[in-house]
């Protein structure tokens, strides 16, 4: 948890002074291979997810910078479909992560967006990079 507080405060400037209000969801399993200039890679991981929620927030406060460029209000729906159509504008996860996340918060909230919830709603999931498995 200590690693994702300070991941969201390094990403979007969002301080979390009580690691207990990130809620535990899993742990995904993730594994990918490329090539960089140093050479091939395999990559194996276990990535902790936890949800954060908190509301009336000034989301033009909220950081922007070289690895997040935009904080928005979106419904559910529009977001898991803008990334299950591929819109680079998002980060994608391997579909398993995807499909258990999205249906978390489809169960949870049902759709809920700027016209349900507000525009000073903002739910953001943190993924701890923790153990490598090899």
């Amino acid at each position: 948890r200590e690693t994702a507080v300070r991941e969201i405060y390094e990403e979007i400037g969002l301080e979390v002074t009580d690691a207990t209000e990130l809620e535990f969801l899993w742990t995904a399993v993730s594994s990918g291979a490329g090539e960089t200039k140093h050479g091939a890679y395999h990559d194996n991981e276990l990535q902790d997810v936890y949800l954060l929620e908190r509301s009336g927030l000034d989301l033009s406060a909220v950081e922007r910078n070289t690895e997040v460029c935009d904080v928005r209000a979106e419904d559910i729906a529009t977001v898991r479909d803008a990334i299950a159509a591929g819109d680079t504008a998002y980060v994608a996860h391997a579909a398993p992560y995807m499909q258990r996340f999205f249906q978390i918060l489809m169960d949870r909230y049902g759709n809920v967006g700027p016209d349900t919830a507000g525009e000073d709603c903002l739910r953001i999931v943190a993924t701890d990079y923790g153990s490598h498995v090899d």
